[in-house]
């Protein structure tokens, strides 16, 4: 989902379902979405052996060297390493 696909689900404008999520979550839209799919590609790490790029690409990204490194950044371990223990 897109920020502005829940904007017209709800029929409410994008800023109004921004500042409702910042106000309850803490987060922005782009931080809970990211949030989530590094959550999905730990699961997929786990309970899969498919390869690490296919895993990225399942969830949405299309850089896979950006989410190398956002993996890292989050969780300050790499995607190999995650897998691997």
């Amino acid at each position: 989902a897109s920020l502005k696909e829940i904007s017209m689900i709800l029929n409410q404008p994008n800023y109004k379902i921004s500042k409702l999520l910042k106000e309850f979550t803490g987060k922005n839209f782009r931080e809970l979405l990211i949030e989530r799919r590094v959550e999905k590609v730990k699961e997929l790490l786990k309970n899969t052996d498919y390869p690490i790029s296919e895993v990225i690409k399942n969830t949405g990204y299309e850089n896979i060297s950006y989410f190398y490194k956002l993996f890292k950044k989050k969780n300050n371990i790499s995607l190999k390493e995650y897998r691997e223990n």
